[in-house]
């Protein structure tokens, strides 16, 4: 590698605005999972519109927290979709 190469490309880079953080809450939902079946929870994340200062113009990574209890770990996938449908698989089988 070449590292002043690395070096001047980097100098190049246009920074993004200051990190922010937004933080939004659903209301809990209880849901039973059947067998051999899948449950589907959609939700739509407002960007922090409500807050001028802090709407949502570049996004670096995404926090779920979900509660699950279910006998065995090992027959639960869990996938989030984003809107433009890139799907990320948070929990493998």
């Amino acid at each position: 590698m070449d590292a002043e190469a690395m070096v001047m490309e980097a100098e190049k880079w246009t920074t993004v605005p200051q990190q922010h953080v937004c933080v939004e809450s659903t209301d809990r939902q209880i849901k039973t999972i059947r067998p051999n079946s899948a449950v589907r929870s959609i939700y739509k994340a407002s960007g922090c519109s409500d807050n001028p200062n802090h709407h949502v113009n570049y996004l670096e990574h995404v926090v779920v927290r979900i509660t699950i209890t279910h006998p065995r770990r090992g027959d639960l996938a869990i996938y989030l979709t984003s809107p433009s449908g890139t799907r990320s698989q948070l929990l493998a089988n």
